[in-house]
C-alpha cells in the first residue's frame, strides 16, 4: 500500500508540473459545476487549449462522442451517439454525475430529459450540454 500511495503521489506531482503553464485554464474549468483538478486536467490533455481546431462548440461534442444522431425508419425512432473521445466523454459524464445533488443548469437539465427519456440519453445530453 505505501508503495502504491508513493507511485501516486509521484504521478500528482508529474500532472502538476505538467499543467502549471496552463493554470489559468485549468482555474476556467474549476468554475464549472461538477469540473474539478482531475477532470481539467483530463480535458486539457484531451482536448488541448486551442479551440480554434474546432469549427464550432457542436463539432468539439460531436469529437468526444456525445452528440446524438436521430434515425427513423418504419416509424421506429432510434439514437446513437457518434464514436468519439473515450476518455473525453468518460470524464464529461462523470462530471456530469457530480452535479447530480446540486441545483444548477447541468443537472436540472440532466433530471428533465432524464424524465422523458431515461438514464443514459439524460448523462449524454447533459454532457453535450457541458462540453458546449
Amino acid at each position: 500500500m505505501g508503495y502504491l500511495e508513493e507511485t501516486i503521489e509521484e504521478l500528482e506531482k508529474q500532472i502538476d508540473q505538467l499543467l502549471s503553464p496552463y493554470r489559468k485554464e485549468v482555474e476556467l474549468l474549476d468554475g464549472i459545476p461538477g469540473v474539478n483538478k482531475a477532470a481539467a486536467a483530463t480535458f486539457i490533455a484531451e482536448m488541448g487549449v486551442d479551440m480554434h481546431v474546432f469549427k464550432s462548440a457542436k463539432h468539439l461534442a460531436s469529437w468526444a462522442g456525445v452528440s446524438p444522431g436521430n434515425y427513423e425508419s418504419a416509424g421506429k425512432k432510434t439514437s446513437k451517439t457518434t464514436q468519439g473521445n473515450k476518455a473525453l466523454k468518460t470524464m464529461a459524464v462523470e462530471c456530469v454525475l457530480a452535479t447530480s445533488r446540486q441545483n444548477n443548469r447541468i443537472a436540472s437539465h440532466r433530471k428533465s430529459i432524464t424524465k422523458r427519456q431515461g438514464k443514459m440519453k439524460g448523462r449524454i445530453a447533459s454532457a453535450h450540454l457541458l462540453l458546449t
